[in-house]
Order: C-alpha cells, then structure tokens, then sequence
C-alpha cells in the first residue's frame, strides 16, 4: 500500500518467529520473507543508502519475536 502525497510504502506483514531477513547483495537492499495467506512471500526493500538499510534491519530483528 502506498500513502497518498508522500509516496510511503507501507508494508503490513505479521513478524513471526524464525523470520529471515538479511542485507542484500547491494546494501541499499533489505530482503525478507513473510507468510500472507498461509503463502510464503518474498521481498526487497530498497532504500536510498545502507546506513538506512541496516538501520531498517536493526529495527526489525530487534522486533522479531523469540
């Protein structure tokens, strides 16, 4: 979903325990996998530089239940 005028992408996905998620080969790129509908699903998040990025995955790790 994207909010409207400030062109947010927001991602609404259940972090469930044992959940991947790494920098990518290009460390602007956050890759994760989520389960939507009982389907595995798999995305890249891009942002603008890797500060952000491992900001973003330090974020989400540390939310990640155990």
């Amino acid at each position: 979903m994207r909010k409207e005028a400030v062109y947010t992408v927001i991602l609404n996905a259940t972090l469930f325990s044992g959940m991947k998620c790494f920098i990518a080969q290009d460390p602007r790129y956050i890759r994760l996998s989520v389960i939507e509908d009982g389907v595995t699903t798999h995305y890249n998040l891009r942002v603008s530089n890797a500060k952000i990025a491992q900001d973003l995955l330090e974020e989400i790790k540390s939310n990640i239940p155990a």
